[in-house]
C-alpha cells in the first residue's frame, strides 16, 4: 500500500526517479501525471502537498495542468518592448537588464513555458555566481520576480517560486588595493595612462571610445555607472566643465568636474547623446581587464582590480603623495558618508580644479609647482568666491572658517 495516496516513485528509462501521481477527483479519473516534470516535485511527501493543491484548482473549476502559450523568452522580450516603449525602463536600464538575461537566463531556462520553472531551476542560476557577487544574483531577482509575479496574477501560475526568496546582502568590501597587487597606486595609474595610446583591443569603430573612456575613468575617477549616461549636453567646452545632472549620479545631486584635457577632441568631435556607449555588463570589465594586462599590471593569486578600484587608488594618492586634504579629496570624488559635513560640499569649485589638474600634473610627471608660496591669484579668487557665498547666507560662520582654513 503507498504512503500517500495517489502518489508513487518511478524510475524513468533514463534511470531518473520521477513522483508520479494518478487519481480521480469529483467522478473524474486523471491519467497519470509527472509531478518532478510539471513542477520540479523530487519527494512522495511534497508530490502528496502538491495534489491537495491541484484537487483544490480541479474544485474551483481551474485547471492546474493547463500550460501557457509562452516560454520565458517570449514572456520577458514582450516585457522588455512594454517597459521599453512606455519609458519605465531607461535606455540603460533596458540595455543592461538585456544583456544580463542574454548572458545569464536565456539559455539556461528561458526555453521552458514559465509553470515548467522550478525553484531549483533559479537556485542553479545562483550557483553559477561567485559568494561575493551579490549584486548579480539581486539582477537576476530584479529581472525574474515581477515576470512571475504577473504571470500569477493573471492566473498562469498558481505557485510563485519567488516568494521565499529574499536579496543577497552585499559581503565586505575587498581587501585594500595595497592588498591585492605589488605596485604603488601611482604606478598603476601611470602605466594605465601611458598604455591607453596604444589600446586596441576592440573593433576599429570602438577603439577611439574605448581609449577617451578610460581616460575619463582614471582621470576623473567617477563611477562608471555614471560615465556610461554621460552625454555630450553635459558637457562645456568652453569652460571645460562637466555637469553630470543628478538623474544619473549616485547621490541625486549635480556633479561638477572638470573635463580631462585627453577627452577634449573626442567630446567635441562626438555627434551627440551618450559619449560611451558601452554595456554595463561584461563589457566594462573586460576593456579595463585588458587595459590593465596591457599596461603589464598583475594582482596578487586570489585577488582581482576593478574599475572601481581607480576612486581609492585616486584617494590615496591625493593624501599620501600629494598632501591634499581628505576632505577635498573626498569632494573630488563626490563622496557624501555619513560622517561629512555640509561645508566638505560648500568647497569652490575652482579649488576642486586646481586639485584634478595637481593630479593630472602628477600623473604625467609634470614638476608639481612651488607650494611655498600660497597666497597665489586662485587662492585669492577661491577666498573672494567662499566671501562671496557666506554673504548671501549659503554658509554659517563655522562652515565659512572651516572652508577658509581649506583654502589658506
Amino acid at each position: 500500500m503507498a504512503k500517500y495516496a495517489g502518489i508513487r516513485s518511478e524510475v524513468m528509462k533514463d534511470g531518473s526517479v520521477a513522483i508520479m501521481a494518478q487519481f480521480k477527483h469529483l467522478g473524474v479519473r486523471y491519467s497519470k501525471k509527472n509531478l518532478t516534470s510539471l513542477w520540479g516535485i523530487r519527494t512522495e511527501k511534497k508530490g502528496f502537498e502538491k495534489l491537495q493543491e491541484i484537487k483544490a484548482e480541479l474544485s474551483d473549476k481551474k485547471d492546474p495542468f493547463a500550460s501557457s502559450a509562452s516560454s520565458l523568452n517570449l514572456i520577458w522580450e514582450k516585457k522588455l518592448e512594454k517597459n521599453r516603449a512606455s519609458g519605465e525602463w531607461a535606455k540603460s536600464t533596458c540595455k543592461n537588464y538585456s544583456y544580463f538575461y542574454k548572458t545569464h537566463i536565456r539559455t539556461a531556462i528561458g526555453q521552458k513555458k514559465i509553470e515548467r520553472i522550478t525553484y531549483n531551476d533559479i537556485m542553479n542560476l545562483f550557483d553559477h555566481f561567485k559568494a561575493n557577487q551579490a549584486s548579480s544574483k539581486n539582477t537576476l531577482i530584479d529581472i525574474l520576480r515581477p515576470i512571475f509575479n504577473e504571470e500569477q496574477i493573471k492566473g498562469n501560475i498558481t505557485k510563485n517560486i519567488f516568494d521565499p526568496i529574499k536579496k543577497f546582502v552585499e559581503i565586505p568590501q575587498k581587501a585594500p588595493v595595497s592588498d591585492r597587487t605589488h605596485y604603488e597606486d601611482i604606478e598603476i595609474i601611470r602605466r594605465i595612462y601611458n598604455a591607453i595610446p596604444d589600446y586596441n583591443q576592440a573593433r576599429v569603430h570602438n577603439i577611439e571610445m574605448h581609449q577617451n573612456f578610460l581616460y575619463m575613468l582614471i582621470l576623473s575617477c567617477h563611477r562608471v555607472g555614471e560615465l556610461t549616461k554621460l552625454e555630450k549636453k553635459h558637457c562645456n567646452l568652453e569652460h571645460r566643465i562637466i555637469v553630470a545632472p543628478k538623474t544619473i549620479t549616485k547621490s541625486k545631486r549635480d556633479y561638477h568636474y572638470p573635463i580631462p584635457e585627453e577627452c577634449i577632441s573626442y567630446i567635441e568631435n562626438h555627434k551627440g547623446g551618450v559619449l560611451f556607449p558601452i554595456a554595463r555588463g561584461g563589457t566594462l570589465s573586460r576593456i579595463f581587464q585588458r587595459i590593465l594586462f596591457q599596461a603589464g599590471i598583475d594582482t596578487i593569486e586570489g585577488h582581482t582590480l576593478s574599475n572601481h578600484s581607480v576612486r581609492a587608488m585616486m584617494m590615496s594618492i591625493m593624501i599620501n603623495d600629494l598632501d591634499i586634504k581628505e576632505s577635498i579629496a573626498h569632494n573630488c570624488l563626490e563622496h557624501k558618508p555619513q560622517d561629512m559635513k555640509k561645508h566638505y560640499h560648500n568647497i569652490p569649485y575652482s579649488v576642486k580644479a586646481k586639485t584634478f589638474k595637481q593630479y593630472w600634473d602628477y600623473i604625467k610627471e609634470i614638476p608639481i609647482e612651488n607650494e611655498d608660496n600660497k597666497n597665489t591669484d586662485a587662492n585669492l579668487d577661491d577666498l573672494k568666491e567662499l566671501i562671496s557665498n557666506y554673504k548671501e547666507g549659503l554658509l554659517t560662520k563655522e562652515e565659512f572658517e572651516i572652508a577658509k582654513k581649506m583654502i589658506l
